[in-house]
């Protein structure tokens, strides 16, 4: 025993030394148990919700156009990605935005293939129809909406909306003018498109 009191350990050195290591080691690991408010809690279920709807989707999507198939498997990570990193720890605003604009792109390229179509998408088999540019994709593609799609749909809403929430709040300001003007757009296109 040592004149301080510790007893050294074979090689000189004393548990003092490893149990003050050791609590220092602890304090650099990051930490996944950060205090969660609901609205977060929201957007990981939100988001993991997403991810399913797409993963269960890509394999269909894949057998009538390999490109959509690889697209909804790029979603389902992303979405995935997105709610681990909520589960993480706290996101700053940037990351939320990227978020946010990220999923207003998804609602996007749905909205459009159901509506006006995508331009330049091959011929589909699985639906017997030639793709020409400005035409739906799917033939009739209003009548292939199903209650699954409009609840994916909803959920990607929803998660714009809690993301957008999580913001600062002129973060939060500005991004919500963005989202109205966006909004504000798509209306005027379509009353457009409607004449």
């Amino acid at each position: 025993m040592s004149s301080d009191g510790s007893s050294p350990l074979s090689g000189g050195v004393d548990v003092g030394t490893i149990v003050l290591h050791r609590e220092a080691t602890r304090s650099h690991r990051p930490r996944t148990n950060h205090q969660r408010s609901f609205a977060v809690d929201a957007a990981i279920a939100l988001s993991s919700a997403a991810a399913l709807a797409h993963a269960a989707s890509t394999s269909s999507h894949y057998t009538w156009w390999a490109i959509s198939g690889e697209f909804f498997a790029f979603l389902a990570v992303a979405q995935g990605a997105l709610a681990y990193r909520l589960y993480r720890k706290p996101m700053s605003d940037a990351a939320l935005r990227v978020a946010v604009w990220g999923t207003v792109a998804i609602v996007a390229v749905y909205v459009v293939s159901r509506t006006v179509g995508i331009p330049y998408a091959p011929e589909i088999a699985g639906h017997g129809g030639v793709a020409r540019p400005g035409r739906s994709i799917v033939p009739g593609a209003n009548k292939h909406v199903g209650a699954f799609d409009l609840l994916t749909l909803a959920v990607e809403l929803l998660l714009i909306m809690v993301l957008t929430g999580l913001m600062t709040k002129q973060a939060r300001q500005r991004t919500s003018a963005k989202l109205m003007w966006v909004g504000l757009g798509i209306w005027a296109l379509a009353g457009i498109s409607a004449l």
